[in-house]
């Protein structure tokens, strides 16, 4: 507790300097079983004998000989007591180390000082040309690892001819000597982009692009720095770099047949692609222009793909030029491979500037200018989605939200999920991103095996300062708060599932399925809403039956059920053995009365009129909230406003005519059902101005939070609250009161008609209000 008050960052932010600290244990659990080099192979948990072992190498011959004389030699009481002093922090830190899994060579530096301490008091009673010895072969020791220092190891133990055998060296100095060595490459093979796997490394010292290692887009990059192994296909050993008599790492090149013609579009920097085929990082509207200006003229031009090396632009790309090609105005036929990637002949006859500048913009903010992912997948995997961003604005910290939803499927159930916060590939957050430009960030999605394979719709979200925010088209209309970039499809997995992680394990045998596992999403329930339901199940020999059909059963009789379809796929097209968690949310009926109830599935009865054994899925309790299908006096002022075959808005009270800014408005909404609907609707009351401004805002579920839209009834009346305060800065003047109804998901707004005409905007004036300063 002491030291967390003494914590300075607690002082200014303790919210955040408690998150900070919390993440930072995480990370470093996370990486506790980061397997580690030791005694020639990689272990999760080297054990006891890491520590001693780095010990004996790492430190310098003076101060293991003179700890070795403090055991073996003669000392005085004062002076052993002081060794005492500095020996025990020494011993006692290092046992502590050792009892964690965690082990890193570089944890036992702060035992060093100690030890060497312990030994200068002993060297201080030897004479001084035995002082002036070993000082010289500490120095001749250093001398062999002067360009690499941290691979020091002492010459008493063999140095790090022994010592790269047993335990950790050095820490990425390898990559950084390739990487000044691929600095002074002549100019007319000097490569422009290498593959490493140190980025941080060869990315401080390389002055051209630094990659990540990836065996995916292999061939993409002009060189590669690696340690032990053979030339990739394609490239050629330029140096093996040796240090100290050490070999340390290799470079390799790419080895180029021929140079590509000038009219040539590549996606990056390819090897052997002049820079002048590349087009710089832009957003849509922005690389059209760049594209129009090089190859509008009629001209043909080769086009060189490469989604493989750089997805976003390749994405882009094809973005702006597909359009056209479908329409007839860019006609591409392939030819033969250049520089070992296939390759078009293309002509822009008539080239169209239609390019939105981006998919979308998230709260006002941040553009997302492109995407791309592998269309294809299999489990077990993490989709890699990679996103290209251009912020607006200085931003706040951002998280990007995937999820994967069944093709088809109108409920939008998700059934994987994944998220991460916006950090650009060279690790800085969103927060940094300077307003302007153009910076790549990834996100991911973990495929589980127990993912039923079929295809899926893959949708974005982002989630700032603890909310979602709101997206707009390029056509400035707006799109909720989620994207649906495109489609993937899931492959079966290469093995079954091992288990699945359901709430309760049951043993029932259908035909051609055996189920084994059974949950529900929620214990409590109101009437109308979904019932999340989640089956595991197992293909077995046989044919699946057609369907499911679900049950409610309230005091002995079924009260509420329905068919459910197999989805994403069919289980008689999934391979014998595998096992699949199927997810559904079928609606409860809304007048449904309170009470508890049981939920089974189970497949109809087959033609033979045989009947499948049920599963039990769990207890729920269904709740009712009082309706109301008559009001007790009319509104203040009546209207007759129809939102498509949803509800009808039959009056409103506007209590206040008069407000300044700053102050509270009540605006209550008086709506009836017109039936049942199967969306959650949000309601929105704005309060425009003069200039056309939104200067106060409510959107909630109807009925406070309390009458969500798939609990309505129909004919039923539902008092619907609002508060709004008005903007501090609102100007004077007279300002228009508007309602409506939206799918909060996907930003679609419910049609309106009033004596049947469509109202502007599908929003229902509701009156005015005058803003007095």
């Amino acid at each position: 507790g002491l030291l967390l008050a003494l914590y300075p960052p607690l002082w200014m932010g303790p919210r955040a300097a408690l998150q900070s600290l919390l993440e930072a244990v995480t990370y470093h659990e996370g990486i506790g079983l980061r397997p580690v080099f030791f005694a020639g192979a990689l272990r999760t948990d080297p054990g006891p004998a890491f520590y001693p072992l780095v010990l004996l190498f790492r430190l310098t011959p003076p101060v293991m000989l003179g700890l070795l004389m403090w055991v073996v030699g003669r000392r005085r009481p004062a002076e052993s007591a002081t060794v005492g002093l500095v020996l025990v922090p020494a011993v006692g830190y290092l046992a502590i180390l050792t009892l964690a899994t965690k082990k890193l060579d570089r944890y036992v530096l702060t035992a060093v000082p100690l030890l060497t301490l312990m030994a200068a008091l002993w060297w201080q009673h030897c004479r001084h040309r035995w002082r002036l010895g070993l000082s010289a072969v500490v120095a001749l020791s250093w001398a062999l690892v002067a360009l690499v220092p941290l691979q020091y190891a002492t010459p008493l133990m063999g140095g790090g001819w022994i010592a790269q055998h047993l335990i950790p060296l050095g820490w990425g100095e390898a990559w950084g000597l390739a990487a000044r060595r691929l600095n002074h490459v002549p100019s007319t093979a000097a490569p422009a982009t290498v593959m490493t796997r140190n980025v941080p490394e060869t990315a401080a010292r390389f002055q051209g692009d630094s990659w990540p290692w990836d065996e995916a887009q292999m061939g993409c990059t002009a060189a590669l720095i690696d340690v032990g192994r053979e030339a990739p296909d394609g490239y050629a050993v330029l140096e093996e770099i040796h240090v100290g008599g050490r070999y340390q790492a290799t470079l390799f090149v790419r080895q180029i047949q021929a140079r590509t013609a000038p009219r040539v579009l590549a996606p990056g920097l390819l090897p052997g692609v002049p820079e002048t085929a590349v087009p710089p990082p832009a957003s849509l509207t922005e690389l059209e222009a760049w594209l129009v200006r090089r190859f509008g003229d009629g001209e043909p031009f080769v086009r060189l793909l490469a989604p493989h090396c750089f997805p976003l632009t390749e994405a882009q790309i094809a973005a702006v030029l597909d359009p056209d090609r479908d329409a007839g105005r860019l006609s591409c036929q392939p030819v033969a491979p250049v520089l070992g990637l296939p390759a078009e002949r293309c002509r822009w006859s008539v080239p169209s500037v239609t390019a939105s500048p981006s998919l979308a913009r998230f709260g006002g903010a941040v553009d997302l200018v492109a995407a791309a992912w592998e269309e294809s997948i299999r489990a077990p995997s993490a989709l890699r989605v990679r996103l290209r961003w251009q912020p607006q604005v200085a931003l706040s910290t951002l998280e990007a939200y995937l999820t994967l939803q069944a093709a088809g499927d109108p409920v939008g159930l998700v059934r994987a999920e994944g998220g991460r916060h916006l950090i650009s590939r060279w690790g800085w957050p969103a927060e940094a991103w300077p307003a302007g430009q153009i910076i790549d960030a990834d996100a991911y999605v973990l495929i589980p095996l127990d993912l039923p394979p079929g295809l899926y719709h893959l949708n974005l979200s982002l989630l700032g300062d603890g909310r979602w925010l709101g997206l707009t088209h390029p056509d400035g209309a707006f799109g909720g708060t989620e994207l649906t970039l495109g489609t993937l499809e899931v492959q079966p997995p290469p093995y079954p599932a091992p288990q699945l992680d359901l709430a309760h394990s049951v043993d029932v045998a259908w035909s051609g399925l055996r189920v084994i596992g059974a949950a529900l999403s929620a214990e409590t329930l109101w009437s109308g809403q979904r019932l999340g339901l989640s089956l595991g199940a197992e293909r077995t020999p046989g044919s699946p039956p057609a369907g499911l059909a679900w049950e409610l059963v309230c005091e002995g009789d079924v009260r509420d059920g329905g068919l459910l379809a197999w989805s994403p796929s069919d289980p008689a097209d999934w391979h014998m053995g595998h096992r699949y968690v199927l997810r559904y949310a079928p609606r409860v009926d809304a007048n449904l009365s309170e009470g508890r109830c049981t939920a089974v599935v189970r497949p109809p009865t087959g033609q033979d009129g045989a009947a499948y054994p049920e599963v039990i899925l769990g207890e729920v309790l269904i709740r009712q909230r009082p309706r109301i299908y008559q009001l007790t006096r009319a509104p203040d002022v009546a209207l007759t406003a129809v939102a498509h075959n949803v509800a009808r808005l039959d009056g409103v009270d506007l209590p206040s005519p008069y407000l300044r800014p700053g102050e509270a408005l009540n605006v209550t909404l008086y709506w009836r059902s017109l039936g049942t609907v199967d969306t959650d609707y949000t309601v929105f009351v704005h309060v425009v101005g003069p200039d056309s401004t939104i200067w106060a805002q409510s959107d909630t579920v109807p009925g406070g939070g309390q009458a969500p839209t798939v609990t309505w009834t129909p004919d039923e009346v539902i008092v619907d609250v609002h508060r709004l305060t008005l903007a501090e800065d609102a100007p004077p003047g007279r300002y228009e009161v508007y309602a409506g109804l939206y799918d909060a998901r996907r930003g679609l707004r419910l049609s309106f008609h009033a004596e049947g005409t469509r109202l502007p905007d599908d929003q229902v004036p509701l009156g005015t209000v005058s803003v007095m300063h």
